[in-house]
């Protein structure tokens, strides 16, 4: 996973829409991805989603029980 080294492009909350990943970084900025992007997301059950951890102090997320790990710079 790549990592960035704005601090401002570190995730401080994920949310999930209808069909979208919603990630708030530090700079007040909201990514937004489609969850076509990410079918394990996208399939996975409610409560698995719900199962995330930041890593690399934010500039990552990671899914732990859907196996599946995001880059804030994969989203910018």
């Amino acid at each position: 996973m790549s990592t960035t080294t704005n601090p401002g492009s570190r995730a401080i909350d994920v949310r999930f829409g209808t069909a979208t990943l919603e990630v708030k970084l530090a700079d007040g900025r909201e990514l937004i991805a489609p969850l076509t992007r990410y079918p394990r997301l996208r399939d996975g059950p409610p409560a698995a989603r719900l199962n995330w951890r930041f890593t690399d102090g934010g500039a990552g997320l990671r899914w732990p029980d859907l196996d599946v790990d995001i880059s804030v710079g994969e989203l910018e």
